[in-house]
């Protein structure tokens, strides 16, 4: 019996339960999640979760244009509310900003299904070495990361910007499974908890304005990630990865006194450096209301689709046994299938000019429209910018 309860342990964990509570020691989160032959589910998950934690985008909240006449630069235009969308306008020439966020993100979910009580428990899984059934009452995972995010954005001219965005992550990751025999009903758990801080995926994102006339400004951009985050600590995609984009903007137009309201659209693709097949489309719409000079509230859908399943078919597919007849039958592990994603975000947000068109301070939250893939249930920022 010893020998099929380690067997049992290895196929979820990839770690050993001689009895009772063990506290696994890994090298990496990938480790605590599952062994070496579910390692491409583990990348597969680095993967999903690195793009799930949102970064602001790189368009300052201020935009300033060069006058002839006065031979200084003025504010273009009143302060932006999106924190998520691109807009078509440079910062401006010789001018840069920086700024400065925090946001929360708690992966709790997959396909709809909370992380923190997935099961397995209707028809046993059968061990392929052993031929003895299990059971899985409990497969619990926790994974909460905390992004401080450092960026700043630099005008090439008057038409050009570049932005560098640094992630700053801590990472906290809690596994617990209980695993049951199906013969004797003996319960085997297992527990594990890691922590890890170190840096995420740089982000270098590069836009020129391509037209800007009364109605319409219109922009291309071009995004560069960097592998920089660990992939196996779930903080990186661990490739790298090129967003070509197209940006847009609507005039801003008045339909009551105290309200000014402004359109946005991004769509482009983000292309997996060595697997093109794990790319994603993406897009987002957006509106802006300014309600004063100094603050504007900002509202967008953002969405991602991804290219392929994030597992091949009939991956996660194991052997069982219904108890009733002893028929043999397959069915994917704890109902995950690894299916291809669409993933549909409302952001809300606003941002307030709080110091003499240079500082100001913005918050946003970001909500899950739909159930595909790993989902936060919501992902709070708060955050300062100055320009200069």
């Amino acid at each position: 019996m010893p020998d099929i309860r380690l067997r049992v342990a290895a196929i979820l964990t990839g770690f050993e339960l001689l009895s009772g509570v063990r506290v696994a020691v890994a090298k990496s989160f990938i480790e605590l999640i599952g062994p070496e032959r579910l390692r491409p589910v583990g990348e597969a998950l680095a993967r999903s979760v690195a793009r799930s934690i949102p970064l602001i985008s790189g368009s300052p909240g201020f935009v300033y244009t060069f006058d002839p006449v006065t031979t200084t630069f003025t504010r273009a235009s009143q302060v932006t509310g999106q924190l998520y969308l691109e807009t078509p306008d440079p910062i401006g020439r010789g001018q840069w900003n920086l700024n400065l966020s925090y946001e929360r993100v708690d992966i709790d979910e997959i396909d709809g299904m909370p992380l923190h009580d997935l099961r397995d428990v209707r028809f046993p899984i059968v061990d392929p070495d052993t031929g003895m059934p299990f059971t899985v009452p409990l497969f619990r995972i926790g994974l909460i990361t905390h992004v401080v995010a450092a960026g700043t954005t630099v005008g090439l001219g008057d038409r050009a910007d570049v932005n560098l965005t640094v992630p700053i992550l801590y990472s906290q990751l809690g596994v617990r499974i209980i695993l049951r025999d199906f013969d004797t009903g003996t319960l085997f758990p297992y527990v594990a908890t890691a922590s890890r801080f170190g840096i995420g995926d740089l982000l270098l994102r590069a836009r020129l304005r391509l037209y800007a006339g009364d109605d319409l400004h219109l922009a291309g951009g071009l995004v560069l990630r960097l592998p920089s985050g660990n992939a196996d600590d779930l903080q990186g995609t661990g490739t790298v990865e090129l967003g070509p984009m197209l940006y847009a903007a609507t005039r801003s137009f008045a339909p009551a006194s105290w309200l000014a309201v402004q359109g946005y659209l991004n769509a482009g693709t983000t292309l997996d450096g060595e697997d093109v097949e794990q790319s994603e489309g993406r897009w987002g719409v957006g509106v802006d209301g300014r309600i004063t000079e100094r603050a504007t509230v900002g509202a967008a859908v953002l969405a991602r689709h991804a290219f392929s399943r994030t597992v091949p078919a009939g991956f996660f597919d194991v052997e069982r046994i219904d108890p009733r007849n002893e028929r043999r039958l397959v069915a994917p592990l704890l109902g995950i299938h690894g299916r291809r994603a669409d993933y549909y975000d409302v952001s809300v947000g606003a941002r307030i000019d709080v110091w003499r068109n240079t500082v100001s301070a913005f918050a946003n939250v970001i909500v899950p429209a739909n159930e595909d893939g790993f989902r936060a249930e919501a992902i709070p920022l708060v955050g300062v910018e100055a320009a200069f």
